[in-house]
């Protein structure tokens, strides 16, 4: 009962604002030669990198 509860309420709430749920689209930013060097150049972004070769960035494109 309690799993269906908390299922509920997770839905109410997407509905209701979808945005506290999700982080949105991130698309591919810039290629690195290694992860620190990606680290470094995502200081301050929404962004993620990848943590194997090929190291990529990916950014918010809602941040843009």
């Amino acid at each position: 009962m309690e799993v269906i509860l908390g299922i509920v309420i997770f839905i109410t709430g997407y509905i209701a604002n979808p945005s506290h749920v999700g982080n949105g689209l991130y698309k591919a930013e810039s290629h690195h030669s290694s992860l620190e060097e990606c680290q470094i150049a995502r200081h301050g972004l929404d962004a993620v990198c990848t943590t194997e070769a090929p190291y990529i960035m990916f950014v918010n494109s809602e941040e843009e």
